[in-house]
C-alpha cells in the first residue's frame, strides 16, 4: 500500500502528510476528554504512523549509495531496537511526574521537526516524478480492506468466542477467505493492480 500510495501522490508528500496526521492525532490523544475520543485519536494516529516505517526504509535505501546502505540500515535498526526499551521507561517516568497526556504531547515537537526536515531533505526519486495519470484500483482495495479487516477481527475475537463454535467467527472466516481469494484473482487479471502479484509467477 505504501509503495502504491507513493507512486500516486509522491513520496515526499505522502511522508509529510502521514507525519502531520500522526502529530495532530498525538495532540488529540493528549487532549482527549473521554475514552471514546482517545480510542478514535489512537486509530487515526496508527493510520498515519503505519506508513512511516516502510516509507522511511525505502527513502533510506535510495538516499545512500550501495556501499553505505548497510551502515544506514544498522543505525535505523538500533532505533527500532532501543525505542521499545526506552519508551515504556520514559513513558512511566513522564506519567508519574507529570501526566499521561504528556506521553502524547512529547510527539508534537518531534513531529514538527520531522516535517521541516522532510520538506528540506526528502525528494521523490526520478521514477516517481513522472507525471502519469493516477489510476486507483478501487475494487482491489475494497477486497483487500474487507479481507484483512475480517481476518484481523476473527483472530482477535476467536479465543474469546471459542473459535469456530461461534457463528460470528465462522462468518468472518468465510468472508475473509472469499474476499482475499477474490483479491488475488482480481489483482492477477486487472490492468492496473493495487499489488502486482504477477511478478510472483512470471
Amino acid at each position: 500500500m505504501t509503495g502504491w500510495l507513493s507512486s500516486v501522490f509522491g513520496r515526499q508528500k505522502l511522508l509529510i502528510t502521514c507525519i502531520t496526521i500522526f502529530t495532530v492525532a498525538s495532540f488529540a490523544c493528549g487532549a482527549a476528554t473521554s475514552l471514546t475520543m482517545l480510542i478514535v485519536a489512537r486509530v487515526v494516529q496508527g493510520a498515519g504512523g503505519g506508513v512511516l516505517q516502510p516509507i522511511s526504509q525505502a527513502t533510506m535505501l535510495e538516499s545512500f549509495p550501495r556501499e553505505k546502505r548497510g551502515v544506514a540500515m544498522a543505525v535505523y535498526g538500533m532505533g527500532i531496537v532501543v525505542a521499545p526499551i526506552i519508551g515504556p521507561t520514559l513513558g512511566g517516568w513522564i506519567t508519574d511526574n507529570y501526566s499521561w497526556r504528556w506521553v502524547f504531547y512529547i510527539n508534537i515537537p518531534v513531529g514538527i521537526v520531522a516535517i521541516l526536515m522532510a520538506r528540506a531533505f526528502i525528494e521523490d526519486p526520478p521514477y516517481l516524478r513522472r507525471k502519469t495519470k493516477a489510476v486507483i484500483d478501487y475494487v482491489g482495495f475494497g477486497f483487500m480492506a474487507v479481507g484483512l479487516a475480517t481476518l484481523q477481527i476473527m483472530l482477535d475475537k476467536g479465543q474469546e468466542d471459542d473459535w469456530f463454535s461461534s457463528n460470528l467467527i465462522v462468518s468472518l472466516g468465510v468472508i475473509s477467505v472469499l474476499t482475499l481469494i477474490a483479491f488475488v484473482i482480481w489483482e492477477l487479471y486487472t490492468d492496473d493492480p493495487l499489488v502486482d502479484l504477477r511478478v510472483l509467477i512470471e
